[in-house]
């Protein structure tokens, strides 16, 4: 804890030297769990929806404010197929009434846009708040990784994000967008 601390705060003071804007600005470092969907989506078996939905409200009353919530990726990613069920679980109500957690859906194509925007039409047809949602697009640091993940380079990618931005946008809804990639230590240390 004393690491990550430092880490955070030598972050912080590196921002504040390096940059007039960001010296004029507010300074803040945003943490995003990822967990429900990155850390769950290369388990071997199968978790289900109820398990997943208790998950992400069990880290949202922990005090975690943004969170990864799921995927409207292609089926092979079996992992995530139930995130249309995950995020209509009765779970996630109070998470979704509290309003302070944002829930990000990572949305990589315009498929995957038009899944996230059918779920959040259901709920807010049954009543709940959706205003907590937002969703997630990233482009990869390297063409081999661009290309096992999205099945296009990365000018592609780009080009494919930029539409899914676009449309999300001019439907009023947030957009966070990452840089995703893969890194291999060197060291003589093990991590």
């Amino acid at each position: 804890m004393k690491q990550s601390k430092a880490l955070l705060e030598r972050a912080s003071r590196h921002l504040s030297s390096t940059s007039n804007v960001a010296s004029r600005q507010r300074q803040r470092v945003k943490i995003v769990e990822v967990s429900p969907r990155d850390g769950l989506q290369n388990e071997p078996s199968i978790v289900d929806a109820a398990t997943k939905a208790s998950l992400i409200a069990r880290l949202a009353q922990a005090g975690l404010t943004h969170i990864e919530a799921g995927s409207f990726v292609s089926p092979k990613v079996r992992q995530m197929a139930s995130t249309r069920e995950v995020l209509l679980h009765e779970n996630l109500r109070h998470v979704l009434r509290d309003g302070r957690t944002r829930l990000s859906i990572l949305v990589p194509n315009l498929r995957g846009f038009q899944d996230f925007q059918d779920t959040i039409k259901y709920l807010k047809g049954q009543g709940e708040d959706v205003s907590s949602f937002e969703i997630a697009i990233f482009a990869s640091a390297t063409e081999g990784f661009s290309k096992a993940n999205l099945n296009a380079s990365r000018a592609e990618a780009l080009d494919k994000l930029g539409e899914v931005a676009q449309r999300a946008i001019k439907e009023g809804i947030r957009v966070r967008g990452y840089v995703s990639c893969v890194v291999r230590v060197w060291s003589k240390y093990r991590l």
